[in-house]
């Protein structure tokens, strides 16, 4: 074993073997196990490499795989390192006291100070031993705590309020920040459904209007055109009503040529024009050179009442 500085480097040969070694004799079916639970894959290859020969040591790298791979396996000792990301190593210190009440946690930190000493106490854990890895001692500090050391805290219950009242806080702030994602993803949700409605409307309008062109590319009389495309136009698009106005030779009038249903007979019958200004949605449509989309045609100014039309909601689609 070689160091340098103040951090020690390790190298393993048969000249200066690890202190702590068993039997080679030993059955890996009669070994302890220990689970180390950390997030840093040179620690996890570390322990790993120093107690391997005595135990079963197994591994997590993530702090929720941790807690599933202790509750499948029941190991003896999990080490525990405390700064996790998902969870830090006291909630899952905490986790695991609920699901594995006599399974030994031990806090295996770099923060050697009192203070995460006492909180790590606090949350569950039984030990704290601290980084960097000694090995030349650490073997023997598993082996206490496995043989049944216990580390207490003068002050534990009130450490311990201090800790549920912490653990409480994160999780509403969890909760918090958990529901603003649902929220969040529900509005994307409804978003995507309405672009998709309308996308999918668009589709069913692109292909109804290939429909309406042909059909009426066959028809040569103008009148049978116009009645037969209002009739098309409202079958394929769902409106109630619709009419065909062409503009008269002086150019002041729009007069109805086409129209759907009785209502549109009664108004080809009365001979019903409309003055091209902006009276009327019809008239200021052509006079603009516009397309106007109305959804309701009782807050349009520029309008006319007509009485053959009864619906109090129509569209209106002018070119």
């Amino acid at each position: 074993m070689q160091e340098s500085g103040s951090r020690r480097a390790l190298q393993f040969t048969d000249r200066h073997p690890c202190r702590w070694r068993p039997s080679l004799r030993m059955d890996p079916r009669t070994l302890q196990k220990i689970l180390y639970i950390d997030d840093t894959p040179e620690a996890l290859s570390l322990v790993d490499r120093v107690l391997s020969q005595n135990y079963l040591v197994l591994q997590a790298s993530e702090p929720l795989a941790g807690i599933e791979l202790a509750i499948d396996t029941e190991p003896d000792l999990i080490l525990l390192d405390i700064n996790m990301p998902q969870l830090n190593g006291r909630e899952v210190a905490a986790r695991l006291k609920t699901l594995l009440p006599k399974t030994v946690l031990v806090a295996f930190s770099a923060d050697n100070s009192l203070v995460a000493r006492e909180r790590a106490l606090a949350a569950g854990c039984v030990g704290y031993i601290t980084k960097p890895l000694d090995v030349d001692t650490f073997p023997e500090q598993v082996a206490e705590f496995l043989g049944g050391k216990r580390e207490t805290l003068p002050n534990q219950a009130e450490l311990q309020r201090v800790f549920e009242a912490e653990l409480v806080e994160r999780l509403e702030a969890k909760v918090r920040e958990l529901t603003r994602t649902i929220d969040h993803n529900a509005f994307l949700f409804e978003q995507n459904q309405r672009l998709v409605t309308a996308l999918q409307s668009r589709q069913r309008l692109l292909e109804a209007a290939a429909r309406v062109s042909n059909i009426i590319t066959s028809i040569l009389d103008l009148d049978e055109l116009l009645r037969i495309t209002v009739n098309v136009i409202c079958d394929e698009y769902d409106f109630y009503y619709a009419s065909i106005f062409l503009i008269d030779p002086a150019g002041k009038y729009a007069v109805m040529r086409a129209g759907r249903g009785e209502a549109g007979e009664a108004l080809l019958a009365e001979g019903h024009t409309v003055r091209i200004d902006e009276t009327s949605m019809v008239g200021s449509a052509i006079n603009q050179r516009k397309a106007r989309l109305s959804v309701d045609i009782g807050e349009e100014t520029a309008r006319l009442n007509n009485h053959h039309l009864l619906r109090p909601v129509l569209r209106w689609r002018c070119r």
